[in-house]
């Protein structure tokens, strides 16, 4: 078990990164870290609460990417609601994903959080590589009979689409509000990234 100095990490990267596999490595490494994934949160109010999400549903059910205020908001009742309030490290995955939600979560992250004690791991990945990796993906998936309804290539199309486009923009919000930026390359093997990850949060 190990401890880091920073009360929040980010863990960033396009579908087909990594991220959510390197999340679930570093969770249980970290003392006191919790895992909070955009994924989970999301189907946490698809399934008790779904209309909070309101005109959201159909968008992730045409594979588009939640808008700002909605994804801000089921973080903010989901971390308040489900998550113990001192812990720490708590480990977001998945989020923030555009400018906006850049600048939406610093201005709403608890002051007790302390973002000047936030680091952002970003995974980075080339997109062609992003899409091979999440179309292998879901073609396991559907021979295991389990595979989304949006994970059709066109929809993970438009969805690494949207990642792109905004991807440096995020980094530039984050680095602007004094949030420790971690680039790392995800084509190498899981334990190598996990290897690297460790280190970099330690330093």
């Amino acid at each position: 078990m190990i401890r880091t100095k920073y009360s929040n990490i980010l863990v960033l990267g396009a579908q087909g990164s990594g991220k959510d596999t390197q999340a679930e490595l570093l969770a249980p490494r970290i003392h006191g870290a919790v895992s909070i994934g955009m994924s989970n949160v999301f189907r946490h109010f698809l399934q008790h609460d779904p209309d909070f999400l309101g005109d959201e549903v159909e968008r992730m059910a045409e594979g588009q990417l939640v808008t700002c205020g909605p994804t801000m908001e089921c973080l903010r009742s989901y971390t308040l609601e489900q998550i113990p309030q001192e812990v720490a490290p708590w480990i977001f995955i998945g989020v923030p994903r555009t400018p906006k939600q850049a600048l939406v979560f610093r201005d709403n992250l608890p002051e007790y959080r302390r973002l000047w004690d936030t680091v952002a791991i970003i995974f980075k990945l080339d997109p062609a590589i992003a899409l091979e990796r999440c179309l292998a993906r879901a073609k396991k998936d559907e021979a295991k009979g389990r595979r989304r309804v949006d994970d059709t290539p066109v929809k993970i199309g438009n969805r690494l689409s949207d990642y792109f486009v905004h991807e440096g923009e995020v980094y530039n919000a984050l680095e602007q509000s004094q949030i420790t930026c971690i680039e790392v390359d995800a084509r190498n093997s899981p334990e190598h990234i996990h290897d690297t990850v460790i280190d970099r949060i330690m330093q």
